[in-house]
């Protein structure tokens, strides 16, 4: 190690020390300081080794403050979270030095950290609130962060407009109030419109909702990740946050929503999603026991890479098949007859309801009858083991391909047993009305 040149021993640490947790790093640079004196010399005096600024571990003031005269003029990463250290004493150690912070997290406990924030902040890039109020009496970083791109917040209290959601490229927004109450609509709505070059956008449904605006969607050119969460108090306003925006080159769409959010009259694939979804030529959906996956794929069947994905997290009600048999409703009306549809269920439980609805009949344009989603072409459920043949899977399945011709390929995937690798493919022969090994 002695014949190790020090600029490479410097940045071989640094590296290993860039894999860990904040609190792990700095109790891991603490500990290397002791394995001789030369190595706490040149940690010591190497001001990269000191940005982390945390109240986890807990250390005195005199710790932190030695730690931040280490790093010299480095840009800080300010980390507060949950301990008895108490946010009034650890801030003030940090708040002369607003002109380096690169990154703030806070988890406040309700805190009003307004006083804390209000000196400009050029290099802060990175913007994490928990649980903290922010007043009308301070300008968060007196209105000044050129630098900001990525802000989480998290039950935050505002009560002024923020300044500080402008300009942004990625952003996470949960359980927010202003003045006290949940914001309106048309206070998000003013939100993205300062942020048009978002890539990356979370938030959930606590907002109050108003009548339909009468001018055009919030255009997101950029955004390649749009993330959900629909609740059920206050009232659902998952539909009217799905027409406030349009995407155009929106890869992927994730929706975490419980059993009360209005899957019943929402278009899953609204004007956020279809754009970019019916760039192809067909749909893989998956079923499993809480998730929905809807995966665009080409004319051959293959998974375009980004693939245009639209995720659909559900609670209990996902397992009797409501929410599917609405979501394969959108995926009929919104597909292209030529397209090519293929559902695969990993869950069970829906399968009876599923099956059920895609027996049945319903009025065509021109007023003949026909089965829904027409541009189905592979039914596959995946069940259990060979030895449990036959099976109510087996009973259903046979009944869809009884009832609906038109469908090619209805398929049953099956483990080959209990601590044995591998699947077997069993597909509908329609001329011996069975189920044949594909192996």
């Amino acid at each position: 190690m002695s014949q190790l040149p020090i600029e490479l021993l410097t940045l071989t640490i640094l590296l290993s020390l860039n894999t860990l947790g904040h609190a792990r790093r700095i109790i891991r640079t603490e500990e290397l300081c002791l394995v001789n004196r030369a190595w706490k010399a040149t940690i010591d005096s190497t001001p990269l080794f000191w940005t982390c600024i945390s109240n986890k571990p807990r250390s005195s003031p005199e710790t932190i403050k030695g730690r931040i005269r280490k790093s010299g003029g480095a840009p800080l990463h300010i980390l507060f979270g949950n301990d008895t250290h108490s946010l009034e004493a650890f801030i003030p150690l940090v708040t002369p030095h607003t002109h380096r912070w690169r990154k703030l997290g806070v988890q406040g406990w309700g805190a009003d950290i307004s006083t804390y924030i209000n000196k400009p902040a050029p290099m802060l890039e990175s913007l994490v609130l928990y649980s903290v109020l922010l007043s009308s009496d301070e300008i968060p970083f007196g209105g000044t962060t050129p630098s900001l791109s990525s802000v989480t917040l998290g039950n935050v209290g505002f009560s002024q407009d923020p300044t500080i959601l402008r300009n942004l490229k990625d952003l996470s927004l949960g359980n927010i109030t202003y003045d006290q109450q949940n914001p309106p609509l048309s206070w998000l709505r003013g939100i993205l419109s300062a942020c048009p070059d978002l890539e990356r956008l979370e938030i959930d449904g606590r907002y109050i909702a108003e009548p339909p605006p009468t001018h055009q969607p919030v255009l997101l050119a950029k955004l390649s990740s749009f993330s959900l969460r629909g609740l059920q108090n206050p009232p659902d306003t998952t539909e009217a946050i799905f027409g406030m925006v349009t995407a155009p080159h929106l890869p992927l769409i994730h929706l975490t929503l419980d059993e009360h959010w209005a899957w019943r009259t929402m278009n899953i694939l609204s004007p956020l999603s279809t754009t970019l979804l019916l760039r192809y030529t067909g749909f893989r959906i998956y079923i499993h026991n809480w998730r929905i996956q809807i995966v665009s794929i080409t004319d051959a069947g293959e998974v375009p890479s980004p693939a245009p994905t639209v995720v659909v997290n559900l609670s209990s009600s996902a397992r009797w098949g409501g929410p599917a048999v609405k979501i394969l409703e959108d995926v009929g009306k919104a597909a292209p007859l030529f397209a090519a549809v293929d559902i695969i269920i990993t869950d069970p439980r829906p399968t009876r309801l599923i099956s059920n609805y895609l027996r049945s009949t319903v009025e065509e344009k021109d007023t003949s009858f026909g089965h829904p989603l027409p541009q189905l072409r592979t039914f596959q459920m995946d069940v259990a083991f060979q030895e449990n043949r036959p099976c109510e899977a087996e009973d259903l399945l046979s009944e869809l391909a009884q009832a609906r011709h038109d469908i090619p390929r209805i398929r049953m995937k099956m483990r080959k047993g209990f601590g044995v690798y591998g699947f077997d493919i069993f597909q509908w022969d329609r001329a011996s009305s069975s189920f044949v090994s594909q192996q």
